[in-house]
């Protein structure tokens, strides 16, 4: 069954999927919403066609074979049965809360080989046989940041908006500068929120507010457009209706992306208007200044 999932801009500009045939993308991306919550599926070419590409005539087996080869997938099998685990899905997708547990067993870094299986000799394309590759990790990472296709390309804002937390993890570059520098990146996380917390006009539920934060981890250009979209919306008219009662809590205004929202017509009027107002008063001031001044000389 399918579900859905999240993808970002980011995806479209990874230079390692760039290897991938088009066709092979798409299929990456129609993985997802075959995957269980785990990011795993049964490794069934001719069902997966069926899915994913049931009007064109695509070897989905090869295509596979592609993404394995470069790290994006991992067909493997157990008990006579073969799968597939996206790689590092659960780092990119947050799957909903009632979606059902995994069913397929995981892959085990600890078959060393394929060969003597009741897999050996079906669909999955021979050059697969044999010595199985281990599961990419941070950890155990391939030898250089090119080779692997799970660096700074898809971390962190690639597949999932919320982990494809792309934006919203630790490696994300300024982070990873701060870290250099030999101070806790988490500081770095509870300066911006002090920032934001600061900005934002409703100080209510301030602890839920962090967590929301803090499960963002914004960049440093996300945290600025967060910034803007605060002090934008508190010069609308409904933020400052009735003394600010419908400005939305701030843990909810982060959970739901408002600063994603478009900015009120009447908001663009408003700080146009206040400056412009601004303007005239400098002018004003200036002006009568300048008479002052001549009437003490004559």
């Amino acid at each position: 069954m399918a579900r859905a999932r999240n993808i970002k801009p980011g995806f479209f500009m990874n230079e390692d999927l760039a290897e991938i045939s088009p066709e092979g993308r798409l299929l990456f991306i129609g993985l997802w919403l075959l995957a269980d919550r785990e990011g795993r599926l049964e490794d069934r070419p001719k069902k997966i066609k069926a899915e994913i590409f049931p009007y064109d005539n695509f070897d989905v087996d090869s295509l596979l074979n592609d993404l394995d080869s470069r790290n994006f997938i991992k067909r493997y099998c157990i008990a006579g049965k073969r799968y597939v685990q996206v790689i590092t899905f659960t780092r990119h997708q947050n799957p909903h809360p009632r979606e059902a547990k995994s069913i397929i067993p995981p892959y085990d870094e600890k078959d060393e080989t394929l060969e003597n299986t009741e897999c050996s000799g079906k669909e999955m394309p021979r050059q697969d046989l044999g010595k199985t590759k281990v599961l990419p990790s941070h950890e155990k990472a391939l030898s250089s940041h090119a080779e692997s296709p799970f660096s700074e390309s898809l971390n962190p804002s690639s597949l999932n908006p919320h982990s494809l937390n792309p934006e919203s993890s630790v490696e994300c570059a300024d982070a990873q500068s701060h870290a250099r520098e030999g101070k806790p990146v988490e500081n770095l996380w509870k300066r911006r929120f002090k920032e934001f917390w600061d900005a934002y006009p409703n100080k209510t539920g301030k602890g839920a507010a962090e967590k929301a934060y803090l499960k963002i981890k914004p960049t440093q250009e996300l945290h600025e457009t967060m910034i803007r979209a605060v002090r934008a919306a508190s010069l609308s008219r409904q933020w400052k209706k009735d003394g600010g009662q419908f400005i939305p809590n701030p843990a909810t205004w982060l959970n739901q992306r408002r600063w994603e929202d478009e900015i009120p017509q009447e908001t663009i009027y408003s700080e146009k208007a206040d400056i412009a107002d601004r303007a005239i008063s400098m002018l004003e001031s200036l002006e009568g200044n300048k008479n002052d001044e001549g009437s003490r000389c004559c």
